[in-house]
Parts: structure tokens; sequence; C-alpha cells
């Protein structure tokens, strides 16, 4: 009877090669679908392109020459795109880590005994390569979060080199007395705001994986394969967790005071 609870545990929730493909699917999807659903008027296709930077280029030059707060005309037309070009790339980054953390469990669920030091070794190289997956996919997560919610800073980010950048940000010697230059260090600070309460939120959930996998990989059978899995896991949140710890609180000290972080972003 055990054995027959256990046969269905294991076959509910699909099966490991479903997960991976599922995975892998977002990821192609993380690449190509923005400019299908969306649509591409900025010619930015897969891999970006010129037009996108000329655009962003002009639209930014036009917003700071008529030194207004209100953000209209080509650089709205721009922002809107962006924001939901990103929202297009969250969708598919949360699908990829729903789907690897679920190829990570069936794994874990459908662990058999090993018998040598080689196969520990290679199940805690495939836990842990899962769980960086995990990180990095949640990373363009939020990464994409941060420019579907501030896209006016995330669109600076397209001008096109330096020398572009040093040009456009000549108007910050006006300082926060010129509207426009106010609203690109309120939104500068939104930027970096969005990105610590949501890096935030990542860092915490890492943080609990961490110490639940730490648990979890101290009670498992030595024998098996659940424990350097699960170990390995254990060791790449809880790293991951210090690691962006440090750069939420980076952000945060961006969002409270945004205006040299910008202004070491025009000038380099």
């Amino acid at each position: 009877m055990a054995h027959a609870v256990d046969a269905r545990r294991r076959g509910a929730g699909g099966s490991a090669p479903m997960w991976a493909a599922v995975a892998a699917a977002a990821g192609v999807g993380f690449v190509v679908a923005p400019s299908i659903v969306v649509g591409d008027p900025y010619g930015a296709g897969i891999t970006g392109g010129r037009r996108l930077a000329v655009a962003a280029t002009g639209a930014v030059d036009g917003f700071l020459g008529r030194h207004a707060a209100t953000v209209s005309g080509p650089l709205a037309d721009l922002t809107d795109y962006w924001s939901q070009y990103h929202w297009v790339k969250v969708v598919f980054a949360i699908a990829a880590v729903v789907a690897l953390v679920a190829l990570g469990r069936r794994l874990v669920a459908t662990a058999a005994p090993t018998s040598t030091r080689a196969a520990r070794v290679w199940w805690a190289v495939v836990g842990g390569a899962l769980s960086l997956a995990v990180v990095a996919a949640s990373l363009l997560a939020v990464a994409n979060v941060q420019g579907a919610l501030a896209p006016l800073s995330s669109a600076l980010s397209l001008l096109p080199d330096e020398s572009t950048r040093a040009a456009a940000g000549g108007v910050m010697s006006r300082g926060a007395t010129d509207p426009a230059v106010a609203t690109l260090i309120s939104d500068f600070g939104r930027y970096h705001a969005v990105l610590a309460v949501s890096l935030g939120v990542v860092v915490a959930a890492f943080a609990a994986v961490a110490v639940v996998a730490t648990r979890r990989a101290r009670r498992a059978d030595r024998g098996g394969r659940r424990r350097p899995m699960v170990g390995a896991s254990a060791v790449v949140f809880a790293v991951a967790t210090l690691a962006l710890g440090v750069v939420v609180a980076a952000n945060i000290g961006t969002a409270v005071d945004p205006e040299p972080a910008l202004r070491l972003f025009f000038t380099g």
C-alpha cells in the first residue's frame, strides 16, 4: 500500500522531461515572444537593433530639449512600448522559474539510491545547476519588472554609447530646477525603488528556500541523491541571498538619493 501511495506521489505533478521542456520553451519565449506579442515598431527584434537606439536618442533629446515635466510625444510612445515589451518578458521569466522549480522537485521526489561517490557528486552538480538556473530566471523576472514599472529610466539604457549619454546628460547641469531633469531624477529613484522592493521579495524567498533546503539535506538519507541535490541547492540559495542582499541595500540608497547615480550614469 505504501509503495502504491509513493508511486502515485511520484507520478503526480508531471514528469521531469515535461518540466524540462516547459522551462526550455519559456526560455525561447522570453527571447522571441515580446516582439511578436507587442510588435516591433523600433526594430528591436531578438537582439535589439540600431533603430531602437536611434529612436531612444532622438526621444530623450527631444524630451530634454522641451524642458517639460510631462513625458509626451516620441518618448511617451517609446516608454509605453518598452513597458509592454518588458511585461511579456516577465511572464516568460516567471514561467521558467515555475518550470525549473517543478523540475527540481520531480528529480528530488523520484530520487533513487546512489551507490558511488561519483554519482552523488553528479547529483550535487545537477542540484546546483538547477538552483543557479532558478536564481538567473528570477533575476531576469526582477529586471524586467523594473523595466516595466519604470520604463523611462530603463529606456535610458538604450542610448547607444557613452558619448551619446554624455551629450544627453549635459542638461544635468541645470539641476532639478529644470522640469525635465526633475522628472528624470524622480523616475530614476522609482527605477531603483522598484528593484529594491522586487529583489527584496526574491531575496526573502531565497533565504527561506536556503533554510528549508538545509534542514531537508540534513534529514535526507546519506545514500540517496536527495541529500547532495538539496544540499547543493541550499548552498546556492544561501550565497545568492547574501550577495543579492547587498544589491538591495545599494538600491535602497540610490532610491533615496537618485541624483548622484543619474549623473554618474550619464557621465560614465
